[in-house]
């Protein structure tokens, strides 16, 4: 049986987790794709707490949904950053910098 992740590999998923949660709100279209994908609607209220940048245990369960989906879910949901360049490009270079020290 192979183990969900490595552990090397925990780090880079732990801080993309974390950049997504600090960060997933500044883009309003993707925030709605992840609740599709997740099949987690969100109520006006909560969108527009969304907005305003707070939310956090909503945002924190919508991303716990997605990693619990697997690979897959989460390689679709990555597909979906690339439409933000601003937003992926910092994704990547949060989760790079991760990578790189490691090295």
């Amino acid at each position: 049986m192979k183990p969900r992740v490595e552990l090397m590999d925990a780090i880079p998923l732990q801080k993309g987790y974390l950049f997504m949660l600090e960060h997933i709100h500044e883009e309003t279209q993707l925030l709605d794709d992840l609740c599709n994908l997740c099949k987690s609607p969100l109520s006006d209220d909560e969108k527009k707490d969304m907005r305003d940048g707070k939310g956090y245990f909503k945002k924190r369960e919508i991303l716990k949904c997605l990693t619990s989906k697997g690979e897959t879910a989460c390689r679709e949901f990555l597909e979906k950053c690339k439409c933000y360049p601003n937003l992926y490009s910092q994704f990547q270079t949060a989760v790079q910098s991760v990578t790189n020290a490691g090295s």
